[in-house]
């Protein structure tokens, strides 16, 4: 038996030799992702999910538009008597309609993961362990205020107004939640006030804490790259010299803190908690007032910066100063002190229950939600 001729491998070049080991050595591994790198993974990883399965946008655009219409000019006749006036009673209740049903979907997206064994995958990997569920909760305060703002924004179109704006909306629930704790403190009003009442007045702050930071937000998103002479002089005299700490406080105090806090199911029903938030965000809505009607003075003489002649060749121009007068703080001291007593003497002399009212025993049987 005859056996061929073998071939023999060829050598191995020096220079490629050379590169095979230098692509198998031992190098530094790559840095850890950080927190805010892998939170911004998996939230482009749930914004491919909306790409892939656009029906989960369907409750937050088509749905509440939808159900507003159906509602107002089919039950607004026959209920209040008119629609405009109907609006102000369905706008809230499809505000938390809208927020339910999008609450759906963290639940049905993080179980999806765990039955496929994707959350499997995801503990093996060298990220931050709450990221996924991190994000899935941050989606549903997106839909959330995509789902608030579709609805707001028609029931505006449609004719309803708050006269005093979002921010005297919040103000107006901070305040409401102020005296309902202290006429829980008392009798009869103690017999009457239960957590669920206390819960469903944190519920209605927080969506419109959140309302008043995404409307903010956009006008200062829109105007600064509109970039327009009439419009932008007052951003850009609010993020300098001073005025960038005021945004700040706003930032954190008119919105991040109370959103915080009022996510606890917990501090909402608990009434004496409550009303510090409360307190703290009607503190705070006097820095957002002063943030918005304040005019440009300059510093040290506290000269409105128009009325200044125009700067020479050469100087620099004429700045807004943060600058707050005495006078800044008496006004809202001594206007709201004859408010709140005028406010005080009214409530004493009427009635705090609406007694012939037939809704009232379902009223005063609230036991709150989530």
């Amino acid at each position: 038996m005859s056996i061929g001729p073998t071939t023999r491998a060829q050598a191995t070049p020096p220079a490629d030799e050379a590169a095979i080991r230098k692509a198998l050595a031992a190098t530094e591994r790559p840095p850890r992702a950080s927190a805010a790198s892998a939170a911004l993974t998996f939230g482009w990883r749930g914004m491919l999910k909306v790409k892939h399965v656009p029906e989960q946008l369907l409750d937050v655009t088509i749905t509440p538009v939808m159900f507003v219409l159906l509602f107002t000019y089919l039950f607004g006749g026959a209920v209040a008597g008119s629609t405009s006036e109907y609006l102000d009673y369905i706008l809230p209740g499809l505000l938390v309609m809208s927020v339910l049903f999008n609450t759906v979907y963290s639940g049905v997206s993080v179980n999806t993961d765990l039955t496929k064994g994707v959350v499997d995958r995801f503990r093996t990997l060298p990220i931050w362990r709450p990221a996924p569920l991190v994000v899935a909760l941050l989606g549903d305060r997106v839909r959330y205020l995509v789902g608030g703002t579709v609805i707001i924004v028609l029931g505006y179109v449609l004719g309803f107004r708050a006269e005093a704006g979002l921010e005297g909306v919040v103000a107006a629930l901070a305040f409401t939640i102020v005296i309902a704790t202290i006429l829980w403190r008392r009798d009869p009003m103690h017999h009457v006030f239960n957590p669920g009442h206390f819960h469903d007045l944190g519920k209605l702050m927080l969506a419109f804490v959140m309302l008043w930071a995404y409307f903010n937000f956009s006008q200062y998103l829109i105007i600064y790259s509109g970039n327009l002479i009439e419009e932008i002089p007052y951003y850009v005299s609010r993020t300098t010299h001073g005025w960038q700490y005021l945004a700040l406080i706003l930032v954190l105090f008119h919105f991040a803190a109370p959103f915080a806090l009022l996510l606890s199911r917990d501090l909402k029903r608990n009434a004496d908690r409550l009303v510090l938030v409360a307190l703290a965000v009607l503190v705070v809505r006097w820095f957002d007032f002063f943030f918005l009607v304040s005019p440009d003075f300059a510093w040290p003489d506290g000269v409105n910066v128009h009325l200044l002649p125009a700067p020479q060749a050469g100087e620099e121009p004429h700045a807004s100063q943060f600058f707050v007068h005495w006078l800044d703080l008496a006004a809202p001291v001594a206007i709201g002190g004859i408010w709140i007593w005028l406010f005080l003497t009214q409530l004493v002399q009427r009635p705090l229950l609406p007694v012939r009212d037939p809704n009232l025993a379902a009223a005063l049987e609230s036991a709150g939600g989530h």
